[in-house]
């Protein structure tokens, strides 16, 4: 099978998994959108590490929005509270922990997302020395190519303690013993 097709198949969970979560937010079930919500994150990554299909480019994009998605409803479940005249109380250790997890799903969702894609050039490198250069995903070389030759070797003695760092054990008479 095809990457484009694995990685296309692989984004039908996410999006059923964004249709359960409405269709259960609506119905009032906010435990089951939270469910409906980790579990529609949690099978798509299974499904690309079982499939070995890339990522695709909105996979930040994608863990953001299902992130809000499960803050807002773990808000709706344990954030507000029904009193008995029909209003909403605010509870606030529920609100605090929507807004925690809306934090960390934002600062995972932002950290998968734009990353470039380094390509190694493998035909320019045929009969040369050197390490090959690395291109950036749209072709372009940085100018930047290491040369094994060039390389400092790596010599501890520059590195030992200075000669003002030995001692003696006479002297600091750690070991004598008392006549």
């Amino acid at each position: 099978m095809n990457d484009n097709i694995r990685t296309s198949m692989g984004l039908l969970i996410p999006a059923i998994a964004l249709v359960g979560f409405f269709y259960c937010a609506i119905l009032g079930n906010f435990l089951g959108a939270i469910l409906v919500a980790i579990g529609g994150v949690m099978l798509w990554y299974i499904y690309s590490l079982i499939m070995e299909s890339a990522m695709p480019d909105i996979t930040g994009n994608v863990v953001i929005l299902f992130g809000s998605l499960l803050s807002a409803a773990f808000f709706l479940n344990y954030g507000l509270i029904t009193n008995m005249f029909g209003g909403f109380s605010l509870n606030l250790e529920g609100a605090a922990v929507a807004a925690i997890l809306l934090f960390f799903s934002v600062l995972i969702g932002i950290s998968l997302r734009g990353r470039p894609i380094v390509v190694l050039d493998q035909a320019g490198t045929s009969g040369s020395t050197a390490s090959p250069a690395v291109v950036n995903e749209d072709g372009s070389d940085d100018g930047f190519e290491e040369n094994v030759e060039d390389y400092d070797y790596y010599d501890p003695s520059e590195y030992e303690y200075p000669d003002y760092y030995d001692y003696d054990r006479s002297d600091y008479d750690l070991y004598e013993e008392e006549e």
